[in-house]
């Protein structure tokens, strides 16, 4: 235990995440066995091309596109999760904004949040691109994650937010599953 409280606070809460992940891996203990990659189900876009695999109970919806008074534009995929114990989304935006520069497990303060919520940002890769994950943290709940990545014409965003429940380890999983498959279109 002494070695976990030498690692700074933001990093902890990164690995008791993956721990409780990986614990889950196996099966719960409720004997349900987790999905395989053989069990998830692959959607593609059939506007944008993209691809990604999800949870056959997790409910595809259809995209719509809509044109901000900037002149860009912005397309979103809503995803429907049983229960509605999430929320989630992908979203492209044309043309996309470049990620800023960044320090890797960076924590600021929400501004228009409450004095306890928290922005928590990491480096990542989603279809071989550089990715910024960002984590909004409202006290110890985690309650919406966004994965950010950029082509040379759009910007992508894979995003879930808590729904009927706070977000768990399970439905942080499912969602880790739509990020690592995306197969993005790079024209």
């Amino acid at each position: 235990m002494m070695v976990l409280l030498e690692i700074p606070v933001n990093r902890r809460l990164a690995l008791l995440c993956l721990l409780l992940l990986a614990g889950g891996c196996g099966g719960s203990g409720n004997g349900t066995a987790q999905p395989t990659a053989s069990s998830l189900k692959q959607f593609t876009d059939p506007t944008l091309k993209f691809s990604f695999s999800h949870l056959p109970s997790w409910v595809v919806g259809k995209g719509t596109q809509v044109q901000n008074p900037t002149g860009s534009t912005t397309y979103t995929l809503p995803i429907n999760t049983p229960g509605q114990l999430a929320q989630a989304q992908i979203s492209v935006d044309r043309p996309g904004t470049p990620l800023p520069a960044f320090k890797d497990g960076l924590t600021t303060h929400e501004p228009s949040g409450a004095a306890n919520a928290y922005f928590h940002y990491y480096h990542r890769t989603m279809s071989g691109l550089p990715a910024m994950r960002v984590e909004l943290w409202v006290g110890a709940t985690l309650s919406e994650v966004d994965t950010f990545a950029d082509t040379s014409t759009s910007q992508y965003d894979v995003r879930i937010l808590e729904g009927a429940q706070p977000l768990t380890a399970t439905i942080l999983g499912q969602y880790a599953d739509i990020v690592s498959s995306m197969k993005i279109p790079f024209s």
